[in-house]
């Protein structure tokens, strides 16, 4: 009896899932490379929403680190007014880039580029792993880290360039190539 429940449960999985393999998890971190590479779509799916590159410079991490996402992680004056931001974790990653959030107030001062920003980047597991964080905006007081923060935006996709160093000085060069905005007001 047990073999045919275990054989009936099989047969009922595979015809509702049509047979196919599971969908892959949204969030593909990839590779880590020595030097940095040329581009930020360098080793990720061409199907993606987001593209991300970080370079950083000294630490415990250094190096070059690629991720993608299917899912869309920018958006623009959707959770607050004005505010660009980005958020793409990969709870499945012990190694490589995990977290990548960034904050971006005044979207019109994004685009000539601004000083005010929050990124937070997480190498190795997104829970455990070393946190390298930058935080420039006015209203969060203290302020750790510094640089600069650019949105270049057509309307339809978005590239945010962000280099700084942070407080403790590792260098972050990073690049979010959104293909996929959620846009609010």
């Amino acid at each position: 009896m047990r073999k045919q429940y275990i054989l009936i449960t099989a047969i009922a999985l595979v015809a509702c899932s049509g047979g196919e393999e599971p969908a892959a998890d949204t969030a593909s971190a990839d590779s880590v490379a020595a030097a940095p590479t040329s581009s930020a779509a360098a080793n990720v799916a061409t199907d993606a929403a987001t593209v991300m590159q970080v370079v950083l410079t000294g630490g415990k991490d250094p190096g070059t680190y690629n991720a993608s996402s299917s899912g869309r992680t920018c958006s623009v004056g959707t959770n607050e007014l004005d505010v660009w931001a980005s958020q793409f974790t990969d709870d499945t990653t012990s190694k490589g880039l995990s977290t990548l959030q960034v904050t971006i107030p005044g979207a019109a001062k994004a685009k000539a580029g601004s000083s005010e920003f929050n990124v937070g980047i997480v190498i190795g597991n997104f829970m455990q792993g070393n946190d390298y964080s930058i935080e420039t905006r006015s209203t969060v007081k203290p302020s750790r880290g510094s640089g600069t923060v650019k949105v270049d935006d057509d309307g339809t996709t978005a590239t945010i360039t962000i280099k700084g160093t942070t407080a403790t000085g590792v260098g972050i060069d990073a690049t979010v190539k959104c293909m996929k905005v959620a846009r609010g007001r």
